[in-house]
């Protein structure tokens, strides 16, 4: 029986409303962990997430049986309560494109360790 494989990495972008300043540093690398909690339940492998006080960066490769759309809606839907569960009341934004990094921007020896999903929450 044949068999479809395929290996899309995706770079997500989420910002602050108006790129405000709002993520405190002691809070983001539990966001982090909450974000690659999030992939790894929907059967996404994060490769590294990063961020700043006013966004956040995710590369992952994309699930064979989870829509983009429907990864997008759970990463916001999550972030934006994990935000609110820490005491913050901001808005956060995705962009609404999704790009393929070349190769060379995610080199196999580059990896993310996820511990726990924790907290995180992005509403556009």
């Amino acid at each position: 029986m044949p068999q479809s494989l395929a290996k899309i990495d995706v770079h997500l972008i989420f910002s602050t409303k108006n790129r405000e300043r709002l993520l405190p540093d002691d809070l983001r690398p539990g966001l982090h962990t909450y974000l690659g909690g999030i992939l790894r339940d929907l059967g996404c492998t994060a490769v590294e997430i990063n961020s700043e006080p006013d966004h956040a960066h995710l590369l992952f490769l994309a699930s064979r049986t989870e829509t983009l759309s429907d990864v997008v809606r759970q990463l916001k839907t999550g972030s934006n309560l994990w935000l609110r569960s820490n005491g913050l009341s901001c808005t956060i934004s995705i962009g609404r494109t999704a790009t393929e990094p070349s190769p060379s921007a995610s080199p196999p020896s580059r990896t993310c360790a996820i511990t726990s999903a924790a907290s995180a929450s992005i509403i556009a």
